[in-house]
């Protein structure tokens, strides 16, 4: 849900945050010089290489280069997105959250009422459950071997064939149009109101905040469609949540296992592999992905066996890949889905084939060979083509040789043969994407312009660290003057007053600012040295100019430079 805090607010958040004190009731701090030290709460190590400076109201981790502020940990450490963690922190500190841009059209009274009127009907279709009616859902939840335990750990409900929720929800207090709003009921062409949900056994959707943001339910006779879910609401986007993953955010296994259905979710969890997730009745999306990203740093398809199964396997593969999760494909041999896989051969087999789960390139590889007949030359030639396109989506050339020595090995094609077809795709990407790619990561200055982006580099230690100083800075470099894009958008948004704290939180920004506060930089001999860092800066930033000059011929605008560099090393030295 798209939601916006002014800079002043994110800042007066972090500054209400104390980060010695959020970060120690995590994992124990230790005096060492003028920072913190322990262990990280991120990676396993036995030497503490954990950094907390509450001067600057940062941390960074030495071993696994995790950094930045309170807003950034609380992110991390609770498996929250920005606004979930801006929200999480101002609570903690008693501020009260200011309405956002998206609630300013959408009442937030109306959101809050959203939320409260599903946690009533979440509370309504279990206990429904249990009366003569809901009979019916109760027997097919004890045929699907689920306990009771289960039952109320995910909520499972009832929703009655003739209706009632919205006779409770009234007398709450509740009136129908928001209670429309809640997608609970629907009204037809005539206008009539009709309860959505009817004769279903009911899924509550819950966020990670435990909110009830939604429902799932399965018809319990052979009628179509066999689930409906809540269409879109002001609390609910199908594409950007996915069920069950407010308890496997708590698992202490290292992946998620994305399945298809609400009941392989269960059953899974049940059986105690509590990790596992569902996307809710459409096919996965990038927002979904981007959400298991910030959950766990690895994902295990498995879904269904069938043919609907593995393609839908195929498309997530690319989208979980793109969101950068280590993506692994399990095979459930000739169980259809995790559920019948458990049913028949019990949870500690499903466990070794997780386990045994290989990565997404073996996946595809295997998928390949069932394709083609390496047995005849045309057929080989098509695996290598197809073969070579996915190859060359590693970044890592280590990757690249290690597999194409493999499929030497197997198909007796030579390993140059190989890498050279993988070569060739490299070569015939598209420029735009190349150029794209180009810009994602920050720039790495060298040769000419290593000194340069140096001086950058300490002059951005400088104004993080000063911000006094910002203004003299800018009143003599201009922002072309920079050599290095991602250093010239940081300063643009010092120039512009951005606190560093803010700046941390934006992730294209993140890890470079932690190696340059982090970093071996005196910032008492630069600040010394303020004058002679601005000369470096703006006579590189002239030679660069001169050398346009000399290649454009343009005789009078070298002499000109000159002159000008002649005035900066004067100026520079006074």
């Amino acid at each position: 849900m798209p939601s916006f805090f002014s800079e002043e607010f994110i800042q007066e958040v972090i500054y209400r945050n104390n980060i010695e004190d959020i970060i120690s009731s995590y994992t124990p701090l230790k005096k060492a010089g003028r920072s913190l030290k322990g262990l990280c709460p991120f990676h396993n190590e036995k030497t503490p290489s954990f950094s907390v400076s509450s001067d600057k109201q940062l941390y960074h981790c030495f071993g696994c280069g995790e950094s930045g502020t309170v807003l950034n940990f609380i992110m991390k450490i609770e498996n929250l997105d920005f606004v979930e963690a801006i929200k999480f922190l101002a609570d903690r500190a008693g501020m009260e959250i200011p309405v956002t841009s998206y609630e300013k059209g959408h009442s937030r009274e109306l959101m809050q009422a959203i939320y409260d009127i599903n946690k009533e009907a979440a509370l309504y279709y279990h206990k429904q459950l249990f009366t003569e009616e809901g009979k019916v859902a109760l027997s097919y939840i004890k045929g699907r071997q689920l306990s009771l335990e289960t039952t109320k750990h995910f909520a499972l409900g009832y929703a009655p064939k003739n209706g009632g929720l919205v006779k409770h929800l009234i007398s709450l207090g509740y009136d129908e149009d928001t209670i429309l709003k809640a997608d609970l009921t629907a009204s037809t062409n005539s206008g009539r109101i009709y309860e959505r949900f009817s004769n279903k056994l009911m899924f509550p959707i819950i966020d990670k905040r435990k909110n009830v943001i939604g429902f799932g339910g399965r018809v319990l006779d052979d009628s179509k469609p066999k689930y409906i879910n809540t269409s879109d609401t002001l609390v609910y986007d199908k594409g950007r949540n996915l069920f069950a993953l407010n308890f496997a955010k708590d698992s202490p296994a290292d992946y998620i296992i994305l399945v298809e259905g609400y009941m392989d979710v269960i059953s899974l969890h049940q059986s105690g592999i509590t990790s596992a997730v569902a996307s809710l009745g459409t096919a996965l999306t990038p927002e979904q992905a981007k959400a298991i990203k910030r959950t766990k740093p690895e994902v295990v398809i498995a879904y269904d066996s069938d043919e609907a199964g593995q393609k839908a396997t195929r498309r997530a593969i690319e989208i979980l890949t793109d969101a950068g999760l280590v993506v692994r494909v399990l095979s459930q041999k000739n169980s259809k889905d995790p559920d019948d896989f458990i049913k028949e051969f019990g949870a500690g087999a499903y466990i070794e084939l997780i386990n045994q789960a290989p990565v997404q390139i073996e996946y595809k590889i295997a998928k390949f060979k069932e394709k083609y007949n390496l047995s005849i030359p045309q057929d080989k030639v098509e695996y290598l083509k197809e073969l070579a396109i996915e190859l060359a989506k590693f970044d890592s050339a280590v990757e690249r040789e290690v597999y194409a020595k493999k499929t030497a090995s197997e198909t007796g094609i030579s390993e140059d043969a190989i890498l050279s077809e993988i070569e060739r795709v490299l070569q015939e990407r598209n420029k735009n994407a190349r150029f794209q790619r180009s810009f994602s990561k920050p720039e790495q200055p060298s040769g000419a312009v290593k000194s340069m982006a140096s001086s950058e580099k300490l002059l951005i230690a400088l104004m993080c660290n000063d911000p006094s100083v910002i203004k003299a800075i800018k009143s003599k470099i201009d922002l072309d003057c920079y050599s290095s894009q991602i250093y010239r958008e940081i300063i643009s948004k010092l120039y512009e007053g951005i606190d560093v704290k803010i700046l941390l939180t934006n992730p294209d920004f993140s890890d470079v600012l932690a190696d340059i506060i982090f970093g071996d930089i005196s910032i008492e001999n630069v600040q010394n040295s303020l004058n002679e860092i601005i000369r470096t800066v703006l006579l590189e930033h002239n030679k660069r100019l001169q050398q346009d000059a000399i290649n454009n011929g343009d005789i009078n605008k070298l002499n000109q430079l000159i002159n000008e560099s002649r005035r900066i090393d004067s100026d520079g030295k006074q």
